[in-house]
């Protein structure tokens, strides 16, 4: 019996040297897809990561997602990632 292996997507964020946040995230399926940081900084693993929780959470990152399971990565600011407001039922 055979089971398809799980796709993950990991997500780093990007930190400058002296402990600031550049507003870049990355979502990556391969390792060898993680972009170059920018001078001065690295990225750092998101350990509390959820792609299925983010994804119910946030739904514009149905379309990040995608993108990272065909090229291996996107990276994205920070701000481009908006977070709607769950929606009330009335």
């Amino acid at each position: 019996m055979s089971t398809k292996p799980e796709l993950l997507i990991d997500r780093y964020v990007e930190w400058l040297s002296r402990g600031r946040l550049t507003g870049r995230i990355t979502y990556v399926t391969r390792a060898s897809d993680m972009p170059h940081p920018q001078p001065g900084a690295e990225w750092h693993k998101d350990k509390d990561f959820d792609a299925a929780a983010e994804l119910r959470r946030r739904p514009v990152l149905k379309a990040i997602f995608t993108t990272a399971i065909k090229a291996g990565s996107k990276t994205v600011r920070e701000e481009a990632i908006e977070r709607r407001p769950a929606q009330e039922k009335y």
